[in-house]
Protein backbone atom coordinates (compact mmCIF):
# COMPACT_ATOMS: atom_id res chain seq x y z
CA UNK A 1 0.00 0.00 0.00
CA UNK A 2 1.29 2.88 -1.42
CA UNK A 3 1.00 6.58 0.83
CA UNK A 4 1.23 5.21 3.92
CA UNK A 5 3.78 5.98 6.86
CA UNK A 6 4.36 2.12 8.21
CA UNK A 7 6.93 3.50 10.10
CA UNK A 8 5.14 5.70 11.67
CA UNK A 9 2.25 3.03 12.45
CA UNK A 10 4.81 1.24 14.01
CA UNK A 11 5.39 3.30 16.11
CA UNK A 12 2.54 4.02 17.17
CA UNK A 13 1.23 0.44 17.54
CA UNK A 14 4.42 0.51 19.91
CA UNK A 15 3.39 2.96 21.84
CA UNK A 16 -0.05 2.13 22.46
CA UNK A 17 1.08 -1.41 23.81
CA UNK A 18 3.76 -0.15 26.11
CA UNK A 19 1.05 2.04 27.36
CA UNK A 20 -1.55 -0.72 27.85
CA UNK A 21 -1.74 -2.46 31.27
CA UNK A 22 -2.15 -6.63 31.68
CA UNK A 23 -5.14 -7.47 33.98
CA UNK A 24 -2.69 -8.74 36.40
CA UNK A 25 -1.25 -5.54 36.99
CA UNK A 26 -5.05 -3.45 36.97
CA UNK A 27 -6.03 -6.29 39.63
CA UNK A 28 -2.68 -5.09 42.09
CA UNK A 29 -3.48 -1.56 41.34
CA UNK A 30 -6.60 -2.08 42.53
CA UNK A 31 -6.52 -3.86 45.15
CA UNK A 32 -3.45 -1.84 46.31
CA UNK A 33 -6.65 1.21 45.69
CA UNK A 34 -9.28 -0.55 47.71
CA UNK A 35 -7.03 -1.44 50.71
CA UNK A 36 -5.73 2.00 51.13
CA UNK A 37 -9.80 3.45 51.00
CA UNK A 38 -10.17 0.81 53.61
CA UNK A 39 -7.52 2.09 55.75
CA UNK A 40 -8.60 5.66 54.97
CA UNK A 41 -12.57 4.78 55.98
CA UNK A 42 -11.75 3.19 58.83
CA UNK A 43 -9.12 5.33 60.48
CA UNK A 44 -9.68 8.72 58.96
CA UNK A 45 -13.13 8.89 57.45
CA UNK A 46 -13.46 12.76 57.97
CA UNK A 47 -10.98 12.69 54.71
CA UNK A 48 -13.63 10.82 52.52
CA UNK A 49 -16.12 12.32 50.78
CA UNK A 50 -19.41 12.05 52.66
CA UNK A 51 -21.40 10.71 49.36
CA UNK A 52 -18.34 7.81 49.44
CA UNK A 53 -19.17 7.39 52.60
CA UNK A 54 -22.95 6.95 52.42
CA UNK A 55 -22.29 4.59 49.30
CA UNK A 56 -20.52 2.18 51.69
CA UNK A 57 -23.41 2.30 54.33
CA UNK A 58 -22.33 0.78 57.76
CA UNK A 59 -19.36 -0.34 58.05
CA UNK A 60 -18.58 -0.76 61.68
CA UNK A 61 -19.61 -4.19 62.10
CA UNK A 62 -17.70 -5.96 59.01
CA UNK A 63 -13.91 -7.20 59.09
CA UNK A 64 -11.27 -5.39 56.92
CA UNK A 65 -11.51 -7.96 54.36
CA UNK A 66 -15.32 -7.12 53.85
CA UNK A 67 -15.14 -3.46 53.86
CA UNK A 68 -12.17 -4.33 50.88
CA UNK A 69 -14.56 -6.30 49.26
CA UNK A 70 -17.26 -3.93 49.50
CA UNK A 71 -15.50 -0.66 48.42
CA UNK A 72 -13.92 -2.94 45.52
CA UNK A 73 -17.52 -3.56 44.43
CA UNK A 74 -18.15 0.02 44.85
CA UNK A 75 -15.71 1.90 42.87
CA UNK A 76 -15.49 -0.90 40.21
CA UNK A 77 -19.26 -0.73 39.20
CA UNK A 78 -20.03 2.88 39.76
CA UNK A 79 -17.49 5.25 37.77
CA UNK A 80 -19.61 8.26 39.21
CA UNK A 81 -18.44 7.27 42.84
CA UNK A 82 -15.70 9.76 43.62
CA UNK A 83 -13.78 7.76 46.99
CA UNK A 84 -11.24 10.38 47.33
CA UNK A 85 -10.87 14.34 46.36
CA UNK A 86 -7.06 14.62 46.81
CA UNK A 87 -7.26 18.46 46.17
CA UNK A 88 -9.41 18.66 49.00
CA UNK A 89 -7.38 16.73 51.83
Amino acid sequence: MEGHDWEKLERTVREIRDNTVTARSRATYQNSYCRFLAWLVRNKPHLAPQPFLEALGNTADGSLQQLRTTIKALVTQDRRIVPQDFAAV
